[in-house]
């Protein structure tokens, strides 16, 4: 049966790369964004997950499974999820022991698809990966705490946070992947890719069988931070005035021309004035 999902060529996971496909990407995930339009252009959410294993067998290098991190065997995933949490790339990058910044600078084939990208698109992920103007990663650091960088994170996280749920809930249907896999390596990594695939199949069918149902965002549920967030749409009634949807940013923004997609987002957030205090006062009107 493994070799059979991964075989069949209708449940293969590929990259986007038409512009048909592209803006489909994008269109989905500035649908499920409360800050309309300021991330407009965001087409992925990049993570990585360790996927538990038992000391594999047969294998010269067994220390390597060993995360020292996550302190179990096991092996290094990293995918790339739709706004629908649908893989549209998963590879199996690494034994366990690499991190994410390491495992990502080993896929040269992705790393090429996001730097050929088309200018104003982007991927988003977390600090483990290198920052660019087609890979943006949140604010760290001390300035995590500056008004307007935490804006951004707000926004951005809603959105990032997406390849959590994706890997959430693909274990979450195919729950072998939740215990350590006992077989050998090469089974293991089939079993990994077909729980992948199979997890799309599923999602595109809810789709086929609720074609009208809206698709609800569960991104901030349960955590603190930005359980606010959960019936935001909009940024509307701030400080008792309207200041309807976030303007997408052309390329032709005046004072953002050699600014990076980051500092040009955090620029129109400057501009506007939102802060994470003014969004709090506006939800008060809506709770």
């Amino acid at each position: 049966m493994l070799d059979a999902v991964v075989a069949c060529e209708e449940l293969e996971i590929c990259l986007p790369r038409t512009n048909d496909e592209l803006d489909e990407m994008r269109m989905g995930w500035s649908n499920i964004s409360s800050g309309k339009g300021l991330l407009f252009g965001f087409i992925g959410a990049i993570d990585g997950w360790l996927v538990p294993i038992e000391m594999p067998r047969n294998t010269p290098n067994q220390g390597d499974y060993f995360s020292g991190h996550y302190q179990r065997m096991g092996l290094n995933i990293q995918a790339i999820c739709d706004s629908k949490l649908r893989f549209i790339y998963f590879t199996v990058s690494a034994p366990g022991k690499t991190g994410d910044a390491r495992a990502f600078s080993r896929l040269e084939k992705l790393s090429e698809w996001i730097d050929t990208l088309p200018e104003g698109l982007f991927v988003g992920g977390d600090n483990a990966y290198p920052l660019s103007s087609r890979l943006l990663c949140p604010y760290s650091g001390h300035e995590r705490f500056e008004e307007f960088k935490r804006t951004f994170n707000y926004f951005f996280s809603q959105l990032r946070i997406r390849i959590e749920m994706a890997f959430g809930r693909m274990s979450t249907k195919w729950r072998v992947v939740r215990q350590a896999l006992n077989c050998d390596l090469e089974k293991n990594i089939l079993i990994c890719e077909a729980a992948a695939r199979l997890h799309n199949f599923v999602i595109d069918q809810d789709d086929v069988r609720t074609p009208n149902c809206p698709d609800i965002d569960y991104s901030m549920l349960g955590d603190p931070e930005y359980q606010m967030i959960r019936n935001f749409s909009s940024i509307d009634q701030v400080d008792g005035g309207p200041l309807g949807f976030l303007p997408n940013i052309p390329d032709n923004f005046p004072g953002i021309e050699n600014m990076t997609r980051r500092e040009a987002i955090l620029e129109v957030i400057k501009r506007i004035n939102i802060t994470t205090n003014r969004l709090k006062s506006s939800l008060l009107l809506i709770f």
